[in-house]
């Protein structure tokens, strides 16, 4: 799914949401477990991005990183996988994604659940307002110990945290990013595969709290 702002001009705003099926075919081959997960790139300058692939057999560390939950801007439930590996083109287990409501336009809207943590489902809406990008993530049906968000930055990017804000730039661009006043934030380092058996060193900003009894939990990521 497609949020743009200002498409096709130079300060275009695209925004790539994954609320999809895992995967090829019944093994769910080539797929990564990363529902609910988004792209974002302002201008054609990319913010937040996919790792990418990395490998597929000779390094199968690496390979379960690139294709786990964690790897991806999606939120990690008690530090598992949404879907379960069972080898380097094979899947055991697979979160089921479905769409609540898709709205396109000027004002775009995604709502989509996944229940790759069953009981818990998580239930995530993208809103692109006012060159902002409202991300809501809502839990229901299950409890978890820990929640944890990964946001994974191009290399080209530079970041810095104070609190529950970080601002990040890249080249000409500017986004500043407001995360659940929840979470204890950090920015960690990472790893990124643009071309296949090439990786780069990355950040990320990860935002973690314990889950508790709060359900709702907002991001907010304004491009200035």
């Amino acid at each position: 799914y497609v949020l743009s702002d200002k498409r096709g001009e130079k300060d275009e705003i695209f925004v790539l949401a994954d609320a999809g099926p895992l995967g090829f075919l019944s093994i769910a081959a080539h797929g990564h477990a990363d529902a609910l997960s988004f792209t974002m790139s302002v201008g054609g300058c990319p913010i937040f991005v996919d790792p990418g692939t990395y490998t597929y057999y000779p390094k199968p560390k690496w390979r379960s990183w690139f294709r786990s939950t964690g790897a991806h801007n999606t939120v990690l439930v008690d530090e598992r996988d949404q879907s379960l590996q069972g080898g380097s083109m094979l899947y055991t287990q697979k979160a089921d994604t479905c769409v609540k409501q898709w709205t396109a336009g000027d004002t775009p809207v995604l709502v989509a659940t996944h229940d790759g943590y069953a009981p818990l489902v998580h239930s995530r809406t993208l809103k692109l307002a006012n060159r902002t990008l409202y991300i809501s993530d809502s839990f229901s049906g299950g409890t978890a110990e820990t929640l944890e968000w990964n946001f994974h930055l191009h290399p080209n990017c530079l970041v810095e945290c104070n609190g529950s804000i970080a601002v990040i730039r890249c080249k000409d661009c500017m986004v500043r990013m407001v995360l659940p006043y929840e979470c204890k934030v950090t920015i960690e380092n990472s790893q990124y595969s643009e071309i296949y058996a090439t990786k780069v060193d990355a950040k990320i900003i990860r935002a973690k709290v314990r889950y508790r009894s709060q359900l709702d939990f907002k991001t907010v990521i304004e491009v200035q």
